[in-house]
């Protein structure tokens, strides 16, 4: 269809326009059931601004998780099964220090809740029974239930109204009918428990739990138990304090009656004379846990009923497992004072109550908040099973490429082979004058040494000390072949973080892929109107006629895979200066920009801009920006605009680059000296936290790619690298 464009630039003339799909790849509906129960907490993520205030106040975040800044962008992104999906949402311990410091009041506690609620019910057996624990009436039936299957045990094999004399609850329900359906039916939750975790692992980590190494397996879960039991992590955190001690209460309370009830199930099946006395040691034991578990339940309760009094809604999930757990307590402690005092008429519909309770818990353990122990468990044990399986498959004395300097670089892993065996070695002055294709001869730690040598080199200066190999190793033939070298062997590493493996995969599929899963272009376009403001305002638009900020919307939300191909070879994205005017105009607050950003990345992913002059500029950019970050920390170093490279910045800059040393000495500037503002020869510590910063984001993975459509298109025009750069710098 053709439509009127009223852009400045096109005056009204009749323009292709698709049809307007900004829908297809906008934030997606959740789906009916999550929206249905977390509705309240969904608009209050609605508030959150994604400032990290969150991962940069919680324990667990690192630089391969950024927790739990990543899962409430996944939600926020509609993609709330992936976020359950992981063993993350598992390793917080719900300390809410998250919550305290968000500035927006986001609860992203309340998420991380919501999400391993989700997680449950995703990795159940059955699920129909784990749906049914967060719906009410679904759980009044199961408790109807199992009221009137205990009530057809009683009718069968007990009485109602048991003989006159001593309280005694066997006369209700016989020991013998008792002992061995609880029993039977206990079995049930650890088959559909195990059939969960089996199912977490494999979602997790790829591959069955049963083609683990159970030694190794162990090993992880005994490291993994202390923290469980101990609660130490939650017991650090600032805000309720009391949580960790609650917890424990709660935990110690569980495996503490479990151990008496062993004992006295198997002294009755025994013969030994039942009810214990209340000054037998097991009855003491067992009453000191019932009084932990009231504890911890009823100061988690206080803290829902804290929530629901300021008008936040608390799901039935939260509600229906504590009160469950507290009313067990409760009419546990009941029986026994009954039985005590021989309050006779209350006594026996409490211990029916009582028993009620008890086995809607049992049946429901792998669906409620008790499942927590064995996913918690089994992921932290993950970890640990993932770090020693790493370890047994790395070969002793191998590293990886990659650290700040010879005395502080990672270890060398599977980098290229070494090359030059047997050369003689040369000088790092020599090394430094010769082009890539002499640098191929020689191995990775003669030019690393030589590299790293050069750059550590220093005098005394102005009270400091001056290093001026930096400016010649700026951009050198020895510091685009390190980089090179050191990123391959980082890359194909082991140990990779999400981000270089999703921009690995995303490398393989279809542009249209891209645009319906990488972040950034999914939420650019939210409810496009075609309205061409963006192009009404862009400045770019402007001085390149051919430039549409409109035009690459509709391409972006055609779905047309040839179509985008297409623009991602062009010159077009590539006149986008990121001023975001487009941005600042949208009425719909539409984030073109970003999406323009998001189109550059995989037209380098795919070698797409090989094919546009300014697109093939990129590879000058890697040397020159990527360079300056990964070797100095800085994105522009100021020694790197050469005017005789770059005469389009002009006289002006040319005259100052002339004067260069006294206008530094002048300004006060100390751009090949020690220091933190304009000092670029930042401490090994600061450069090795910024290359880890670097590597997490995935920008390895592009640098590679960069690199590598690099050499192909050098090699489809004749030329070898060095140049093919002097050719993409100096072009158009």
């Amino acid at each position: 269809m053709t439509a009127p464009d009223y852009g400045f630039r096109l005056h009204g003339k009749r323009t292709d326009v698709l049809p307007d799909r900004s829908f297809d790849l906008s934030v997606p509906a959740h789906s009916g059931t999550f929206t249905r129960r977390h509705a309240p907490a969904m608009r209050r993520l609605e508030a959150c601004l994604q400032c990290g205030a969150c991962t940069a106040t919680c324990d667990l975040a690192r630089d391969d998780m950024l927790f739990p800044r990543r899962q409430l962008a996944l939600v926020r992104l509609g993609l709330e099964d992936r976020a359950a999906e992981g063993p993350e949402i598992w390793k917080c311990y719900a300390c809410a220090d998250c919550t305290a410091k968000c500035p927006s009041n986001a609860k992203p506690d309340v998420i991380m809740r919501r999400l391993r609620q989700l997680a449950i019910e995703r990795f159940a057996y059955p699920q129909p029974l784990a749906r049914a624990v967060a719906e009410p009436v679904a759980f009044v039936v199961v408790c109807a239930i199992v009221a009137l299957v205990l009530a057809g045990l009683v009718a069968l094999g007990g009485s109602f109204s048991p003989a006159p004399g001593p309280i005694d609850y066997a006369g209700m329900l016989p020991n013998p009918v008792l002992i061995p359906i609880f029993s039977a039916l206990s079995v049930l939750p650890l088959v559909a428990i195990g059939v969960g975790a089996a199912r977490a692992w494999r979602s997790w980590y790829g591959s069955p739990l049963w083609s683990v190494r159970p030694a190794v397996l162990w090993a992880s879960v005994k490291k993994a138990l202390p923290e469980i039991v101990t609660q130490r992590q939650l017991a650090g955190c600032q805000d309720h304090r009391m949580r960790s001690w609650a917890n424990r209460a709660i935990v110690g309370a569980v495996a503490g009656l479990l151990v008496p009830s062993a004992v006295m199930t198997a002294l009755v099946m025994v013969g030994q004379q039942y009810p214990l006395s209340m000054g037998n040691p097991l009855k003491i034991l067992a009453n000191v846990f019932a009084a932990l578990l009231i504890g911890g339940t009823s100061y988690f309760l206080w803290l829902r009923m804290a929530e629901a009094s300021r008008g936040e809604r608390v799901g039935f999930f939260d509600w229906a497992f504590l009160s469950s757990v507290f009313l067990a307590g409760v009419t546990g402690a009941a029986t026994e004072a009954m039985r005590a005092a021989d309050i006779r008429p209350a006594a026996y519909p409490t211990y029916f109550v009582h028993l009620v309770i008890v086995l809607v818990l049992i049946l429901t353990l792998p669906y409620t908040k008790l499942a927590h122990a064995v996913y918690r468990v089994l992921a932290l044990a993950g970890e640990e099973y993932a770090a020693a399986e790493r370890a047994a498959t790395v070969p002793p004395g191998t590293s990886a490429l990659g650290g700040a300097g010879p005395q502080d670089r990672e270890a060398p892993g599977d980098g290229p082979p070494a090359r030059g065996e047997g050369l003689a070695g040369p000088s790092p002055e020599e090394l430094l004058t010769m082009s890539h294709a002499e640098l191929a001869l020689y191995p990775d730690t003669v030019l690393e040494d030589a590299y790293y040598k050069l750059r550590d080199q220093n005098e005394p200066r102005h009270g400091g000390r001056y290093y001026p190999n930096m400016k010649r190793l700026a951009a050198s033939a020895l510091e685009r072949e390190k980089d090179r070298r050191e990123i391959d062997a980082l890359v194909q590493a082991a140990g990779r973080s999400e981000w270089e493996e999703w921009y690995q995969e995303a490398a393989e599929q279809p542009c249209t892929w891209w645009l319906e899963n990488h972040i950034v272009a999914r939420h650019a376009l939210t409810t496009c109107l075609n309205c061409g403001m963006c192009t009404s305002v862009c400045p770019a638009a402007e001085h390149f006629e051919e430039y549409d900020p409109r035009v690459i919307v509709d391409t972006a939300l055609s779905g047309d895979e040839e179509r985008i191909i297409d623009l991602l070879k062009s010159n077009i994205i590539w006149y986008c200066a990121q001023c975001g005017s487009c941005n600042s105009r949208c009425p719909h607050n539409n984030d073109i920009m970003n999406l323009v950003g998001s189109l550059r990345t995989l037209a380098q992913l795919k070698g797409y801009h090989t094919q546009s002059v300014r697109g093939r500029q990129q590879y000058a950019g890697r040397q020159l920006w990527a360079a300056n970050l990964w070797n100095r920390a800085v994105s522009l170093y100021f020694r790197n605009p050469d005017p005789v490279a770059h005469p389009d910045f002009g006289p002006r800059y040319a005259g100052w680059w002339a004067d260069v040393e006294e206008e530094f000495a002048r300004v006060g500037g100390t751009p090949d000296m020690d220091g933190a503002f304009a000092g670029r020869k930042v401490t090994p510590e600061t450069l090795a936290e910024l290359r880890s910063c670097i590597r997490a984001g995935g920008a390895l993975v592009l640098w590679q790619k960069i690199e590598e459509h690099a050499a192909a298109d050098a090699a489809r025009l004749g030329l070898d690298i060095d140049d093919y750069l002097n050719k993409v710098s100096t072009e158009g």
